[in-house]
């Protein structure tokens, strides 16, 4: 098996989907063929791989483009490692260095994307011909869903050389609760004779905060006591927080905008249902400029035993199950939204039935040990 670098902007202890993901794909690679290249930190992580931590973009406005600097800290680092592939974990920068390095020094590369990252950069022309070079020009293509994969093939991946590796909510977070302290928990935050409906993430515009918001009026007339509790934060937060007092909600949502690691597992726990109708944002040409290429909290509330409801879009299909895990939804509908929330909260036989269906869903389809295996194909 070849010796590998990934480089990453994104790592522990930096939270998020990728940054977890890329932790667990090299906590499954043998030790001794990963090192990691990352942004320094004031934490030092136990691992069993060597983790390299370097300033990988310069923040000097005298310096452009920012990554720049990282193609010599890279010679080295490949030179005194015994470095055989590069893994990009990010198409942009990452990607741009890994080409270059390759057609200047003629070391493979692979690249990971993630769906979000492909779409976005239609925005601007260069940046669309720099990512098909990038991934014209990969060893292989490592996507997070099917859908990711498709956006990858469109912008010039190999289709013999592209592959999905799904990440697995496994050891993203701890689903042991003290239950003295869950009783502590919905106490403090008068969770008590609640239907709690649950958010978790990044508030932007894809997410759908907004149309469960605006679902929630038709939601509140069926089971008045429902609240609506979003945890995140974002730059779509002033436009919700508007919307909830414009839509008169202030008594039916709260928004918790941070929230530790040790205590996020006590939302999941004490909510009802999970919800978030992602949608594929479009520019005015019709074109995708935004889209959740999979959607780990899915799965994560599925840990908990908890039915999900999520946006019939993107990748979010391969995360939710219909009617086995969860409810796919039309992300642009408030009444269809509205009624997968309904039925949840009123009928608990059911909720239970695709809460105790999602939580082995989670635990047995996505298993870092089996989809790592697709890697170590790739650099044996």
């Amino acid at each position: 098996m070849k010796k590998s670098l990934l480089i990453s902007l994104y790592y522990p202890p930096l939270k998020g989907g990728i940054s977890n993901s890329l932790w667990n794909v090299c906590m499954n690679l043998p030790e001794d063929k990963i090192v990691v290249l990352t942004e320094q930190a004031n934490i030092k992580l136990r691992a069993r791989y060597k983790i390299i931590r370097k300033k990988i973009l310069s923040h000097s406005r005298f310096i452009w483009p920012k990554w720049l600097l990282l193609m010599n800290k890279l010679k080295k680092i490949v030179r005194e490692e015994h470095i055989q592939i590069l893994q990009a974990g990010q198409i942009l920068p990452i990607g741009t260095v890994a080409l270059l390095f390759k057609l200047h020094y003629g070391l493979p590369y692979i690249v990971y994307v993630y769906g979000q990252d492909l779409v976005i950069m239609r925005r601007s022309k260069w940046k669309m011909m720099l990512i098909r070079h990038i991934l014209r020009n990969a060893e292989a293509v490592i996507a997070n869903s099917e859908y990711t994969k498709k956006q990858a093939l469109l912008h010039g991946a190999h289709n013999d050389r592209t592959i999905v590796v799904y990440p697995s909510p496994q050891g993203l977070i701890d689903t042991n609760v003290d239950q003295h302290y869950l009783d502590y928990f919905i106490e403090r935050h008068n969770f008590i004779n609640k239907k709690i409906i649950l958010s978790v993430g990044n508030i932007v515009q894809r997410k759908g905060h907004d149309m469960v918001l605006r679902s929630l009026t038709n939601v509140i007339r069926k089971v008045p006591n429902a609240l609506y509790v979003i945890v995140g934060d974002g730059s779509y937060r002033p436009t919700i927080e508007n919307m909830i007092q414009r839509l008169g909600l202030s008594s039916s949502v709260r928004l918790y905008d941070k929230v530790s690691d040790d205590e996020l597992p006590y939302f999941y726990r004490c909510c009802d249902v999970f919800i978030m109708p992602s949608r594929s944002l479009k520019n005015s040409e019709g074109e995708i400029i935004d889209v959740e290429g999979f959607g780990m909290v899915y799965l994560e509330a599925n840990l908990f035993g908890k039915p999900v409801i999520g946006g019939n879009s993107g990748g979010v299909p391969e995360a939710i199950k219909d009617g086995i895990s969860g409810l796919l939804v039309d992300p642009e509908n408030s009444n269809n939204i509205s009624d997968a929330i309904i039925q949840l909260l009123t009928n608990k036989k059911r909720a239970h039935e695709l809460g105790e269906q999602g939580q082995r869903h989670a635990r047995y389809a996505f298993r870092w040990q089996r989809e790592v295996k697709k890697i170590v194909k790739l650099l044996a």
